[in-house]
């Protein structure tokens, strides 16, 4: 078997089972993978947040206006009615 050469600081398992020395190793190389994966989806999400700003930006809109639509819809039905503003 190889040596270990760890990528990320990582800490001790946390669990209340004793572990062997190969479910130790692999615990470790586990958090290694999920770390980078991590790193890897931040990555990602950086990049499509570069190269997709306008299209996150509507995004953000419409989700504000549909939220704002449930709530309004939310509180007629519920009885809980807004002052309706009527334009002149």
């Amino acid at each position: 078997m190889g040596v270990l050469v760890p990528l990320f600081k990582t800490r001790e398992p946390e669990t209340d089972l004793p572990l062997d020395n190969e479910e130790k190793l692999r615990v470790k190389l586990i958090q290694n993978s999920i770390e980078a994966l991590r790193k890897e989806e931040k990555s990602v999400e950086i990049e499509i947040s570069e190269k997709c700003k306008e299209e996150i930006e509507r995004l953000n809109v419409i989700d504000r206006k549909l939220g704002e639509l449930e709530k309004e819809l939310e509180d007629i039905c519920h009885g809980r009615k807004r002052p309706i503003i009527r334009s002149r």
